[in-house]
């Protein structure tokens, strides 16, 4: 499900660059072409490209989010967080204080490997601009 929303992210900017997560979420949600997933699936794939950037999820403010079951938001908000990190999102700090509330470390144990790698690969990108 990572891998289909980090793919299809940036589909919205083909509507428009400003709020193009927004209409990624649209597009991947009402789409017919996506063969293979399960219209839940398809709401999760959604839901990691409309938080690739910009705000992070909350289930107060966005009802899409708030609709999912706990177990759903939380591997929304972890793949979200690591789609910001290998992108360089300059936003990246919010949704790492997402992912830290919303993660089970026990539980996503492996992912803590995999965020340590991509900070310091976010880090030594930036050193670069």
């Amino acid at each position: 499900l990572l891998e289909a929303g980090a793919l299809l992210a940036n589909v919205g900017r083909h509507i428009a660059h400003d709020a193009h997560h927004k209409h990624s979420y649209y597009l991947i949600r009402n789409t017919d072409q996506l063969t293979g997933f399960t219209s839940h699936e398809i709401e999760l794939i959604a839901q990691v490209a409309r938080y690739h950037r910009k705000s992070a999820p909350k289930a107060r403010s966005h009802p899409e989010y708030a609709a999912l079951e706990p177990s759903d938001q939380r591997a929304v908000a972890v793949m979200a967080g690591l789609l910001r990190i290998a992108i360089g999102d300059r936003g990246d700090e919010r949704m790492l204080r997402a992912m830290r509330a919303h993660a089970n470390f026990a539980e996503y144990a492996p992912l803590a490997l995999l965020l340590i790698v991509g900070s310091l690969l976010l880090a030594w990108r930036l050193e670069g601009r």
